[in-house]
């Protein structure tokens, strides 16, 4: 994994290397985030069953979490992330694809909505 950077831009820069293959990270979220995850329905922002939440931890200013899912993503056909950091909350709704035994499952359909009130998410968004 590469270095962070030293900012409250996120660690976009950073990846994950996972027998040899080299993913990508998201930007972290400014200061400590709290994270929900729950079972949803891909292109909606609906919350169903609350999944265990990742453990968040700060490097250099942001929010950074990976963890695993309590089954596999296979057995999730979409998640819904609500997040909240200090004076900014955000919602992702990922929706995801075929299964392949010892691959990472893609993520075929994604939406969200950035920069809400702290603490705020909506069900539906046109």
């Amino acid at each position: 994994m590469s270095e962070p950077t030293a900012c409250a831009q996120g660690i976009e820069d950073g990846g994950l290397i996972l027998n040899g293959h080299a993913y990508g990270l998201c930007p972290g979220y400014p200061g400590l985030a709290e994270i929900w995850l729950y079972q949803s329905t891909t292109g909606t922002f609906t919350t169903g069953k609350k999944l265990p939440a990742p453990g968040v931890r700060v490097v250099d200013g942001v929010s950074f979490f990976i963890d695993a899912l309590p089954q596999s993503a296979c057995d999730y056909p979409s998640l819904e992330l609500n997040a909240t950091s200090p004076g900014v909350s955000d919602e992702h709704n990922l929706g995801f694809g075929g299964c392949t035994t010892g691959k990472l499952v893609p993520i075929n359909e994604s939406q969200g909505i950035w920069q809400l009130p702290a603490g705020h998410w909506t069900q539906n968004f046109s």
